[in-house]
């Protein structure tokens, strides 16, 4: 599946089974590799997320399965899949489009990996885990009918650059979902600008802040916000 996606040239090597990379030998290491553990014990927390983030774990599931039936065919990409904490038993249910869950950390996608096998007993045949960059994807243009980034914009300092490498993927009457942690209460606020400080988050909105900046970048989107989190779906 993963050979007809990928731009004329690009590298893929199998890292391991059900796992591949498109990136050269000295690029794959990445600092979250030794970090997955803790931040799936911290970030897949029911209490941090609602306490923080005025969310609950069940919001996140309920925007991928919206994501995910916005189109009834096609190629689907996450960017920025992460180890699917929130995400996993979603996939693994979710057989009708096959799936292509890209992440930079090889850490992160040996947790997704072992997520989901330990759901489905082995890795579910519709699904690939691929190494990659976010702002330098390898995949040829339009290609998937769906693209969702999840809690991936507010890492960047550029949204621009963000926006755009998600829609040169993204086929022309292809959907696309994303969301962002935002700083909209004033604890919200301060703990952006902790993030910010610990280098974990490049960026701090407001949920309004970060609407203005897309409209202004002449995007099409409906968005939804839950406390200190905002949901963007677009479906053109």
């Amino acid at each position: 599946m993963i050979q007809e996606l990928l731009k004329q040239g690009q590298i893929l090597e199998a890292v391991e089974d059900g796992i591949f990379t498109t990136l050269e030998a000295d690029q794959r290491g990445h600092e979250y590799d030794d970090k997955a553990k803790g931040y799936d014990a911290l970030i897949g927390s029911a209490i941090y997320n609602k306490l923080i983030w005025g969310n609950r774990l069940a919001d996140y599931r309920r925007f991928c399965e919206k994501a995910l039936t916005s189109r009834s065919t096609g190629y689907v990409l996450d960017a920025g899949c992460g180890s699917l904490v929130f995400t996993a038993e979603v996939y693994a249910q979710q057989t009708d489009r096959p799936l292509v869950l890209l992440d930079r950390s090889l850490g992160m996608l040996r947790r997704a990996k072992s997520r989901l096998e330990a759901l489905n007993g082995k890795m579910p045949d519709h699904i690939t885990l691929v190494q990659g960059d976010i702002l330098a994807l390898p995949f040829k243009a339009g290609v998937f009918d769906t693209v969702q980034s999840f809690g991936m914009l507010h890492i960047f300092a550029d949204t621009a650059a963000y926006i755009q490498a998600l829609q040169e993927v993204k086929s022309s009457e292809g959907t696309l979902f994303f969301n962002s942690l935002v700083g909209n209460t004033w604890f919200g606020k301060k703990y952006m600008k902790f993030l910010i400080r610990a280098g974990e988050v490049a960026i701090s909105n407001t949920s309004n802040s970060l609407e203005n900046k897309l409209s202004g970048m002449g995007f099409d989107f409906t968005s939804e916000t839950i406390g200190n989190m905002v949901y963007f779906s677009c479906y053109q």
